[in-house]
């Protein structure tokens, strides 16, 4: 049986891959190149032992699946680097974190710097070049038309546009991303051509079917299928405090958080109080957990402006008795 696979079949077994890559340069307007090692970064951790995190990223928000691509670039300067850039205001990747659901840090990447070099330049070369080909053509096209209409074509979505963050040196999104000789600035290295990267000067170039380092019951997947996430709901609530005074009605909390977060909300429940009194907390049931360190921003409380009116949101702990 022949262990390579034609570019179709390479398509067709990395669809989920596609649907998400096309998410962050399309939808998201994320750079095209950066995206690439974004999600070779992301097969690599599956490959080594944290399953399934592309399959969980399709249900979630796009504000959600906006913050851990800026998560990733973050750990990939890690990689890039050695060394942990501390940042005024993400301290660590705390999406990840909680999306994996196993003990993750930056300080992971800085101490498998060497393996995730390698990782990441063998699941470019082997599958992001080739299996998001016309995805890349797309985009450039799209750009195109925004650079020829006068609009920057570095959208709200991409890193690049986020003050004070990691500037990492891309690709130039017009440059062409999928040929051998394309050059991936944050490897400083040739795709195609890694030999100082990959153990045993490995032809990187061919693309060997990898169907058994990832498992197959990954991708026996309908695209879009929502997973199910079987977390109580006292474990996916935010707990809201409002100022005595200045009421806030149920209507307003879920407009705002729905127009800032997505469709995130499974349900609200209010301060039970007479007519005409006021609520002065309230309990926001999310419908995945993961997304409550993106609303929190990692920390164990944050102020929000609602309406002109303050509340302050924490992780709720529910009482034993």
């Amino acid at each position: 049986m022949s262990s390579f696979v034609t570019i179709e079949e390479l398509k067709l077994y990395h669809s989920i891959d596609r649907e998400l890559y096309a998410r962050l340069v399309l939808k998201l307007r994320r750079d095209a190149g950066e995206s690439m090692q974004v999600i070779a970064l992301w097969l690599w951790l599956e490959e080594a032992g944290y399953d399934n995190l592309v399959k969980k990223m399709l249900p979630l928000p796009d504000a959600l699946v906006n913050a851990l691509a800026d998560e990733s670039v973050t750990c990939l300067a890690c990689i890039e680097t050695g060394q942990i850039q501390y940042l005024p205001d993400n301290y660590d990747i705390p999406l990840i974190h909680s999306l994996m659901q196993k003990d993750i840090s930056l300080q992971f990447f800085t101490e498998n710097r060497a393996n995730a070099i390698r990782g990441v330049t063998k699941f470019v070369n082997d599958v992001c070049t080739r299996a998001f080909n016309d995805i890349v053509l797309q985009a450039s096209e799209i750009s195109g038309q925004r650079m020829g209409s006068g609009v920057i074509p570095r959208g709200e979505g991409s890193s690049a546009s986020k003050s004070g963050r990691h500037a990492m040196a891309q690709p130039s999104f017009f440059q062409p991303l999928v040929h051998p000789g394309y050059s991936l600035p944050f490897f400083s290295g040739q795709i195609g051509s890694p030999s100082h990267l990959v153990s045993g000067g490995a032809n990187v170039s061919e693309v060997p079917v990898s169907i058994d380092s990832r498992g197959t019951a990954n991708y026996q997947l309908t695209l879009g299928a929502e997973i199910s996430e079987e977390v109580p709901q006292e474990n996916r609530t935010i707990f809201l405090t409002f100022s005595k005074g200045y009421p806030i009605s149920e209507g307003e909390v879920m407009e705002f958080f729905t127009r800032k977060y997505g469709d995130c909300i499974e349900t609200i429940y209010m301060q039970e109080v007479a007519a005409n009194a006021q609520a002065l907390f309230a309990r926001l049931v999310i419908r995945q957990a993961s997304t409550i360190a993106v609303i929190l921003n990692g920390k164990d409380k944050k102020k929000f402006v609602i309406d002109g009116k303050h509340v302050w949101a924490r992780r709720y702990v529910p009482k034993r008795h």
